[in-house]
């Protein structure tokens, strides 16, 4: 059985987003998946906006293991002096591909399967953001991408960029079952994220993920 402790944000690279709750589900399967796909594109707006050097956004659901804080510092020290576009700290993968203690490539064309841990370099928010929001003109099913569950969207957008994508492993998290998980039961519609904590790097600095700080 997973452990996990509780981690406390209230440092001053740290907000809340409050999350986006539609009046109804639009193109997306259920009011949660669009409410959670919204949300997830705010962020990236705003991240963009201030030109961060990077991003991390943590999903309302997300716990962490036993040990958290000690493995993550030396992921951070491997993640900021390596090459990355988009880091995971837990989700399920098919393949992956160990490349250094407490981390494994991705290979673009791979989905994976949760966003409640996600983490963005700099360069990558822009056509991430970009490659998302033009999801939501296309019709539901659209060969070319259109409204889906977020995760779902990180991957396509992924697979299309080309972007080089890091997942601990093991992970470092993991999205609790509660009612704020994105399904289309009719009681978790409203669920969905109720806040999204987002951790945004120095922008003077332009730092990549923990470079000369730690997260927690």
């Amino acid at each position: 059985m997973r452990e996990f402790t509780a981690i406390g944000f209230s440092a001053q690279n740290v907000r809340w987003f409050e999350a986006i709750k539609p009046d109804d589900r639009g193109p997306f399967m259920s009011i949660g998946v669009r409410g959670c796909f919204l949300s997830h594109l705010g962020i990236l707006k705003l991240a963009e906006a201030e030109a961060v050097g990077s991003v991390l956004i943590l999903e309302d659901d997300v716990s962490f293991v036993n040990g958290f804080s000690e493995r993550l510092t030396g992921v951070v020290e491997t993640l900021q002096s390596g090459d990355w576009d988009v880091f995971y700290g837990g989700g399920g993968t098919e393949r992956q591909h160990p490349v250094a203690p407490g981390l494994a490539l991705v290979e673009p064309q791979d989905g994976v399967g949760c966003a409640h841990f996600i983490a963005l370099r700099g360069s990558a928010i822009g056509p991430v953001r970009q490659y998302i929001a033009a999801q939501l003109a296309r019709p539901h099913g659209d060969p070319a991408g259109g409204p889906m569950p977020v995760d779902g969207s990180y991957s396509w957008a992924r697979r299309a960029l080309g972007l080089r994508t890091l997942i601990a492993a093991p992970e470092l998290c993991f999205q609790r079952s509660s009612r704020s998980d994105i399904t289309p039961r009719a009681w978790d519609r409203i669920g969905g994220l109720r806040n999204l904590a987002t951790l945004w790097r120095n922008v003077k600095q332009r730092l990549d993920l923990g470079a000369r700080k730690r997260i927690v």
